[in-house]
This record gives structure tokens, C-alpha cells and sequence, in this order.
């Protein structure tokens, strides 16, 4: 999800897309009944994704954990509908007690890890250089 949204950000709606459509491919290959339902949301997530960076600023760690989190949240709540169909009420629920953690920790972790991980290897880089 991280991916298709940072691919959405740097590379606008149409790279965002894209990723999200081969990431939903690799993704629905563990679930091949549901193929096409995350190649859909995940290219709907890369499209928003690229929709919204006129609007924002992009480089911000900040901007980035809101934006990861809302569309981790998105999708998820699409999903367990559909994957749920016969029961919404326990499709909510379901969504509920698990979606806001994943999506709280995923937008804590990988614009985090985004913002320090070059800086480490760049580090690394200049040490073994010099």
C-alpha cells in the first residue's frame, strides 16, 4: 500500500496507477479469487494518491502518514465489504477492530522509515569513501 502511494505522489495518477495495478496482480496472486478486486483498489489508491499531490506537499513525512492512512483505511473498508458480502454489519465490525492499528502503525512506520533509511546508507556511503 505504501508503495502504490509513494508511486502515486512522486509520479501523479497515471505512475500511481499503474504500480497499483501490478501490485494488486502480485498481491490477489495469494488470493485468486479476489484478483481483480485489489488490482481495482489498489490502481483507485495510486490514482487518489497522484490526485492529491498538486494539492499537497508531498515531501513531508507528515502529509505522507495521513494520506497512507486514510487510503489503507479506504481500501481496507472496500474490501472487507466485498470479501464479507454476507454480513455488512460484521464487515464493519471486522473493519473496526483491525483496519485503524494497521493503519496507524503503517503511517508511523514507512514515512519513517522513508526519511531515515537514505540517510543511514548515505552515511554509510561517506564513511566508506573518505
Amino acid at each position: 500500500m505504501a508503495l502504490v502511494v509513494y508511486a502515486g505522489l512522486s509520479g501523479g495518477s497515471t505512475k500511481g496507477s499503474l504500480i497499483g495495478f501490478f501490485v494488486g496482480l502480485l498481491r490477489g496472486c495469494a488470493e485468486p479469487q479476489w484478483l481483480g478486486l485489489e488490482s481495482l483498489l489498489l490502481s483507485v489508491v495510486g490514482f487518489g494518491a497522484g490526485a492529491t499531490s498538486p494539492m499537497v506537499n508531498r515531501s513531508h513525512p507528515f502529509v505522507q502518514a495521513i494520506l497512507i492512512a486514510l487510503m489503507l483505511l479506504a481500501h481496507d473498508l472496500i474490501r472487507v465489504v466485498v470479501v464479507m458480502q454476507d454480513s455488512f454489519l460484521r464487515a464493519l465490525w471486522f473493519w473496526i477492530c483491525y483496519s485503524p492499528a494497521a493503519a496507524l502503525l503503517t503511517a508511523i512506520l514507512v514515512p519513517a522509515a522513508v526519511a531515515i533509511l537514505p540517510r543511514l546508507f548515505g552515511q554509510e556511503r561517506k564513511r566508506a569513501i573518505s
